[in-house]
Order: C-alpha cells, then structure tokens, then sequence
C-alpha cells in the first residue's frame, strides 16, 4: 500500500469512528434513579433507676444536590430542645414535633413533591431531579402517641441531547437524630423498642450512559455513653442477623452491663448498587419490630443518641471523545505512519 493509499484509509477509519460516536451521543433519554426511605414507629424508651435530670434535643436536615447545584433555601434543618419526659415538651411543636423543609432540585421542569409525601416516585425516564425530606410526627416515648419519625431521599438524572453535554450526577441525604441527657441514681436497666419499615430501590435504564451508577442507602444505630468517663459504651446496629448486634464496651465502668436483642427482623444499616445496564433491585421487607434491653447499667449521667440516615448518589453519563477529537486522533495516526514510512 502507498503512503496516499494508507493515509486515506487511516482517516477513513477515523472519520468513521467519529460518526459512530456522533449517533451514539444523540441517543434517547436515559434515566439512573436511587431511592431510600425509612419509617420508624411506635418508639418506646424505658428506663429505670431512678431517673432524673432527663433532657432531649432533637435534629432532622435535609440536602438535595443536582449537577452541583445545592437547594439553599431556609428551613431545611431544625432543632428543638426540652426537658420533660414522657411527653417531650419545650420548643418542638405537637403536631408534628419537628418538620423542616423539603430539599428539592431539578433542571427538567419535574414538579416539586408536595411535603412530607413519603413514597418513592421510582424510575421515569426525561426526569432529573433530587429531593430530600424528613419529619418527627409526634415526640413521645411512652403513652399512646409514640414517636414517629420518617425519612426519604430519592433521585434520578437523565442525559438529554447528546452526551457532550457532560455526566448528570446527585448526591443527597435525609437525617434525622434524638439525643437524649439523664442521670441514674442508682443501677439501671434501659429498655428501647420501635417498628421500623426501610425501602431501598436502584434502577438503570437500557440506554444509560457507559459509567452509569445508582446507590442507595440507609443507616440506623443506637450509642449509648457513660458520660465523663473513659469511653464505655453501647452501641447497636441492627442488620438482622441471628448473632446479636449490639456491643459493649467496657472501658472501666460497664464491666457488669450486658446487652440482649429482642428483636432485630431487619437490616437497618444496608446499601444496594447496580453499575450494570439495565438493571433494577429493590428492597422492601415491610415492617419490622426491633428493641434491645440493657440491664446492669451503673449510676451516673450518660448521653444516648439515636441517629438514622438515607442517603443516594447517582450518575448518568458517557465520558467518551467528541468527534474532533477523534478526528485529532487520526491525524495524529497519519502523522505516525508517515514517520514510520520516512
């Protein structure tokens, strides 16, 4: 073959290459979509020992990021304070205790969801949005209007036109948080029961871009420490296992306390991936019961903290040359073989 000859068909190729990828990047809408949402119920909290000096705050905060782009408007967190037990009085509200402002964004006209709606919308293609929203219905840890808390976080990004408009991604979380202050005046048991029903849905459309990726998450634990001490603690996770999830650790002051599940139906402290196109995977057991008592606990003042999250992350998008690109490439080869040909 002559240098002409060769020098023809290198840029044919290139040429041809280009234009595969100019079709490719004018495909259809293609939608990644992550989902996770928790409803935690019927919170019941005993303690015994003679108790006092019992306060509580509680926290709930809610992001939204699309393409960089935050939901900065007011009231997406909250905190309120008190110190009456079992009803928690002071500065949250009665109905609902805590309630900050939904995070939403979106760059594809989707309308906002109304607040406190608290169901995953799941996979639609030509939607690119993210939301987070949280609320403490009622704050009460005995009686018959227990605690209530619920959480969603949910987003889905779609490349539109032509991939050279860049990857669409979101980042996004729901948290809410009880901290609890008191002081046993003498050895103690705690005992903590609730319902808790956590959904998780991930799902890549056909057409998604090559490093498509949606996660879903939800993590839920429960700490109890000794305070001014040396780091005794509890701490309980629950993932549903047989083997109990709950550990103490005895830093000097808990050598006599012990932790024993009730019931653990669930796994509160779970994600789920997919990268692969196209694939779907939800998780939805229903409504579990979870609780674990603590007995042997030694007088003093401890801090208890109750901490739960969802968070997703999706990404949408081919990161592959643009057409001059591929074309400087080729140029580049006839370059080379030229060379090589000298």
């Amino acid at each position: 073959m002559t240098s002409t000859s060769l020098r023809r068909s290198t840029l044919a190729s290139a040429m041809m290459v280009a234009l595969a990828a100019g079709v490719v990047s004018e495909r259809a809408a293609a939608a990644v979509y992550a989902g996770a949402l928790l409803e935690t119920t019927d919170l019941s909290l005993t303690i015994t020992g003679g108790v006092s000096a019992l306060s509580y705050t509680l926290d709930s905060g809610n992001e939204a990021t699309l393409n960089n782009v935050d939901d900065d408007t007011a009231g997406l967190a909250a905190q309120c304070t008190g110190t009456t037990i079992p009803t928690f009085t002071g500065s949250c509200g009665d109905d609902p205790a805590l309630d900050p402002n939904q995070a939403f964004v979106t760059d594809s006209g989707v309308t906002k969801p109304g607040e406190n709606d608290f169901t995953l919308a799941g996979p639609t293609p030509d939607q690119s949005y993210a939301r987070a929203d949280s609320v403490i219905e009622s704050a009460q840890v005995t009686g018959d209007d227990r605690t209530v808390a619920k959480n969603v976080a949910e987003a889905e990004v779609t490349t539109r036109d032509s991939i050279q408009q860049g990857d669409a991604t979101s980042e996004i979380s729901s948290d809410t948080s009880f901290t609890f202050q008191f002081e046993l005046l003498e050895t103690g048991t705690l005992v903590l029961d609730f319902d808790a029903a956590p959904q998780l849905w991930v799902d890549i459309t056909t057409d998604a871009g090559e490093y498509a990726i949606a996660r879903a998450s939800i993590e839920w634990f429960f700490d109890l420490s000794f305070d001014g001490d040396d780091g005794s603690t509890v701490r309980w996770e629950p993932q549903g296992t047989a083997v109990s999830d709950c550990l103490v650790t005895d830093e000097g002051s808990f050598a006599g306390v012990a932790c024993e599940e009730n019931n653990d139906q669930y796994d509160l402290n779970i994600s789920r991936q997919r990268s692969s196109i196209p694939s779907s995977l939800s998780y939805n057991p229903g409504t579990g019961n979870f609780g674990i008592t603590i007995t042997g606990l030694p007088a003093g003042t401890y801090t208890l903290v109750f901490n739960e999250t969802k968070d997703v992350s999706v990404t949408n998008g081919v990161p592959a040359p643009g057409i001059l690109s591929l074309l400087g490439a080729g140029l580049v080869g006839i370059g080379w073989s030229r060379r090589r040909r000298a």
